[in-house]
């Protein structure tokens, strides 16, 4: 059974869920992958840019990118010791 392509409010939906992640964590780029039916997060960081997570909602979206930044919250506080 194929599923049927998003309408055009589904997918102004999708971009607005990245959106507005995107506006709580601002050090991130966030993107909806409509292919892969995905979003997707990077890093704005130079020295992250490699780090890149997917998942298929917003909310392990979110979830990914808060443990991220608190395992680099934890990292940093751990070099100034």
């Amino acid at each position: 059974m194929s599923q049927l392509p998003p309408s055009a409010a589904d997918r102004l939906a999708l971009w607005r869920e990245a959106w507005q992640i995107r506006r709580a964590h601002p050090k991130w780029a966030v993107l909806w992958v409509a292919p892969a039916r995905q979003y997707q997060a990077f890093r704005l960081s130079r020295r992250h840019r490699d780090a890149i997570i997917t998942a298929a909602t917003p909310e392990h979206l979110t979830a990914q990118i808060e443990q991220a930044e608190q395992a680099e919250q934890a990292k940093n506080s751990q070099r100034t010791r």
